[in-house]
């Protein structure tokens, strides 16, 4: 632990050997207590404050855990004009990997619209995300310069898991038919559309728990959320464009973080020490 935590335990421990005493001067006292009840509460007592200890430990443990927020990928795209994609390696993740469409970047942004094919572009993240953990999407749109991204067709940011060989599980951005940003993959029921936001450049944010599936979505000052399949190992993104400019993405910048989740074991066990100590206390009193 650091050297805050370990003084914060350290003063947990005195308090509890303090109560301990205190506790056996209040028995001898008080009398008419045998051997076994005296031997039998002690014990409880002192179970009762391994427990507070246990907690306290699990506590400064979790706390120190949900601080741990990784970066698995950034890039904003600072490079000259006509730099090629494929082969770039980000700020943080893998070397992109594009399968379709000429992908150049201008104006220090990637634009699909510059592409007649679809537009497939992956970057890998540095590790995958696993349990216990939660991974937040961030990204910023620009209008592209085609100024086509609510039609018939789709664009936007995918995450996959297995790669970019593998699923699609989350697609954010232009679901095709409709002209307003929205949510929809292989990890949801169906497809969920935001009401009022309907420009083209937009400040995105996405987050998703591994344990559970619960998920959020912000674009502009609009939030969705539900609940997708759980235990996803999103490890890889994609940039994405339909067709022959049918619908296009302009991505300014593009970043993915991984957060440790505490476990709520270490609330339950602190609460168990702390109930037992003060039922002990209230019944010698």
């Amino acid at each position: 632990f650091p050297s805050h935590d370990k003084s914060v335990l350290k003063r947990v421990l005195e308090r509890v050997g303090r109560f301990e005493n205190a506790m056996k001067k209040r028995w001898v006292k008080k009398g008419g207590l045998n051997f076994s009840e005296i031997y039998a509460s002690y014990n409880v007592m002192r179970v009762n404050g391994f427990l507070l200890v246990l907690g306290f430990v699990s506590l400064l443990t979790a706390g120190s855990k949900a601080s741990n927020t990784v970066v698995v990928f950034n890039d904003d795209f600072n490079a000259p004009n006509a730099t090629s994609l494929q082969g770039r390696t980000p700020l943080v993740g893998t070397s992109w990997n594009v399968t379709s469409g000429a992908t150049l970047i201008q104006n220090q942004s990637l634009d699909t619209s510059q592409s007649t094919s679809y537009t497939f572009a992956f970057g890998g993240l540095s590790r995958a995300l696993g349990a216990g953990e939660e991974i937040t999407l961030n990204f910023t749109t620009l209008a592209p310069s085609s100024g086509k991204f609510f039609t018939t067709g789709w664009a936007g940011i995918s995450l996959y898991t297995g790669g970019s060989n593998g699923s699609e599980r989350i697609f954010i951005g232009s679901v095709g038919g409709s002209p307003n940003w929205g949510i929809q993959g292989g990890a949801l029921s169906g497809t969920q559309i935001f009401s009022t936001i309907t420009s083209a450049a937009a400040d995105v944010s996405f987050q998703y728990a591994y344990n559970t599936g619960n998920w959020s979505l912000s674009v502009g000052s609009e939030s969705l959320s539900g609940t997708a399949a759980a235990s996803l190992a999103f490890n890889t993104l994609r940039i994405g464009g339909d067709f022959n400019n049918l619908a296009n993405i302009n991505v300014d910048s593009l970043s993915a973080s991984i957060t440790t989740v505490p476990e709520p074991s270490a609330l339950s066990l602190l609460a168990v020490g702390l109930g037992g100590l003060a039922m002990m206390r209230r019944r010698r009193s």
